[in-house]
């Protein structure tokens, strides 16, 4: 024995993981980018912070208006949602104690996401075409981004939690309101998930081209493609919340079922998504890209069948109307 404690130990495999907050700004979140550190021979991962200190941060979040969105304290909250986030996907994919997603339920927070997220989506739709251009004027670019990919932060949190029957249940009524969200973001990736997913597909490979072309870029053109980049995310992680959510239907009142159904006829607006996925494209060399994790990954003709995790969240939702289990 050395003597060293944990935290005085030099090995790096000791070390506290990194986190979204210490990892440079990108437009993704990434789990893979930050479980590399603090990882056993045996495979287990440090968590980031205690259950204590989860339910700390979860009990702390509050409901705010439209126009607090952006606010000081806003930002602070969003920090937290970011680590509570990256913190229950760290759990799940390493088979531990998911306490992030059992302190949302037992605190009655589930609903509070699903608030969160209408009313940053609010923000994107009304007030941030109004503000783009100043935010780009007073170089706040960062604050706008952050604004924006709040919304692909809820998503993706939803996503990992509504994996469980009894947090969708704690949804109750506010499962209407998610279910019209779902829907309308169905439809904008019906409507514009081809030309989202043909952005960068001509990018130069050149380096000093690509140098080039990011000089030119002004900060507004800048703000205006994290935009496009963050809503085609949070479209692609609203496939599986819709998975999900129709999963676990019965547990829900039977007006989420009628909103589904009647409303909206949600799986019908599956069916061109199946047919013509916006996470397929083709470059202009002719080789075939399939959106992976987040990245675009070329792959070859004879894999071209083979569904992804995205690809096949859009599989699985007509099974429980076909097969109910109840």
């Amino acid at each position: 024995m050395s003597g060293l404690s944990l935290n005085e130990s030099k090995n790096p495999k000791d070390a506290p993981p990194d986190h979204q907050w210490t990892l440079p700004d990108r437009a993704t979140t990434k789990i893979s980018e930050a479980n590399t550190a603090g990882v056993s021979e045996s495979g287990f991962v440090a968590p980031l912070f205690s259950p204590w200190e989860a339910e700390q941060r979860i009990e702390n979040l509050r409901e705010f208006d439209v126009a607090d969105v952006g606010s000081k304290q806003w930002m602070a909250q969003h920090e937290a949602l970011e680590q509570l986030n990256l913190q229950a996907h760290q759990s799940a994919q390493g088979n531990q104690d998911e306490f992030v997603i059992e302190a949302l339920v037992t605190l009655d927070k589930v609903r509070l996401l699903v608030h969160e997220l209408l009313a940053t989506e609010a923000w994107r739709l009304h007030l941030f075409p109004r503000l783009k251009g100043a935010l780009a004027e007073l170089k706040a670019t960062m604050r706008g981004y952050f604004c924006l990919y709040h919304e692909a932060t809820l998503v993706n949190l939803l996503s990992i939690c509504l994996h469980h029957a009894h947090v969708t249940e704690a949804l109750g009524e506010s499962a209407v309101e998610l279910v019209d969200y779902l829907a309308r973001r169905m439809v904008e990736l019906n409507s514009k998930g081809k030309e989202w997913s043909a952005r960068g597909v001509d990018a130069p490979t050149d380096t000093k081209e690509m140098a080039a072309k990011i000089d030119a870029m002004t900060p507004l053109s800048e703000l205006e493609d994290q935009s496009v980049e963050v809503n085609f995310q949070a479209c692609v992680g609203c496939a599986t919340v819709v998975r999900y959510l129709i999963e676990h239907v019965n547990t829900l009142p039977l007006s989420v079922l009628t909103r589904m159904v009647d409303t909206h006829d949600i799986l019908l607006t599956l069916i061109p998504i199946i047919e013509n996925p916006p996470w397929t494209r083709r470059t202009p060399e002719g080789k075939w890209q399939k959106l992976i994790d987040d990245k675009w990954k070329t792959v070859e003709p004879a894999e071209l069948l083979t569904l992804t995790k995205t690809e096949g969240q859009m599989w699985l939702p007509p099974l429980p109307f076909l097969f109910p289990a109840e």
